[in-house]
């Protein structure tokens, strides 16, 4: 899915019943990542949310939300800080809430 050095970025992903769980993890050093989405089924479509590390927010986490309509031929891309990362969740977009 992703290539990168041994041991400076880290993506796995897991599927429980229609559900995706992503996650990223990533080195010292800050990289714009691209996650392509070519595992989903084809002809569907998905809601994909985002959880992020976003020193904007005003909250003591900073933690940045943002759901994105997605499907098998879309990528998510971000730029993640050094010794950070991403987890998504991605739903049937009929499901999602």
């Amino acid at each position: 899915m992703l290539h990168s050095e041994v041991g400076e970025l880290g993506t796995i992903a897991r599927k429980s019943k229609n559900d995706w769980f992503i996650g990223t993890i990533n080195g010292q050093s800050a990289k714009d990542v691209s996650l392509p989405l070519d595992f989903l089924d084809d002809d569907t479509a998905y809601i994909a949310t985002v959880y992020f590390d976003d020193p904007s927010v005003d909250t003591e986490t900073k933690v940045g939300i943002e759901r994105l309509e997605v499907n098998s031929t879309s990528s998510i891309q971000r730029k993640i800080a050094g010794n950070n990362g991403m987890a998504i969740h991605i739903t049937y977009k009929t499901d999602a809430k």
